[in-house]
Order: C-alpha cells, then structure tokens, then sequence
C-alpha cells in the first residue's frame, strides 16, 4: 500500500466569493489581487463564518490541500484545492 502524505498550502487573504452547488467553493484573493478557488469539503474550526452574507467579510489565512478528486463529468481525476482551516486576523 503506498502512503500518501499531505502537504498544506497557505494563502492569505479575504473571501471574494461563493459558489453553492454541491459543495461549496470560496473565491479567496489574495494580497497581490490573485484569486484562488477552495473547495469546501470537510468540517474545520471557523467553518460557520463561511456561510451567509457575512462571508464576505472573512479574512486571514486560508489553509488548503491539493486533493486529487474524480470528475465524472471529465472522466478523470482533478486536481482541487481542498479547504482544511481558517485562522481569522
């Protein structure tokens, strides 16, 4: 069995966005005005402040994964930034 070992990616900044369907994806922009889509998948500490209009006012640091997930749709894997924690400033 091979052991997979996942590494955790930061980036830091304000939500930008929502997108509900399935699941939810946050639209996160950074300092230098990149924005990056996180998945939300899994229930984390602070998770709650991303519902709702207030969401858009969430800012701090953003800790993700990089998660390979099947898209049927493609029928293939992805790649997906999957959102594991938020740290408010």
């Amino acid at each position: 069995m091979e052991v997979v070992e996942l590494v955790t990616a930061t980036v830091t900044g304000v939500v930008a966005g929502l997108r509900d369907r399935q699941f939810s994806t946050i639209l996160v922009k950074d300092v230098s005005g990149r924005t990056v889509e996180l998945l939300r998948l899994e229930h984390f500490q602070n998770a709650d402040l991303l519902a709702g209009a207030g969401a858009t006012e969430v800012k701090g640091p953003f800790h993700y994964t990089v998660k390979e997930l099947y898209d049927p749709v493609a029928g293939t894997y992805r790649s997906h930034n999957v959102l594991v924690g938020l740290e408010l400033e």
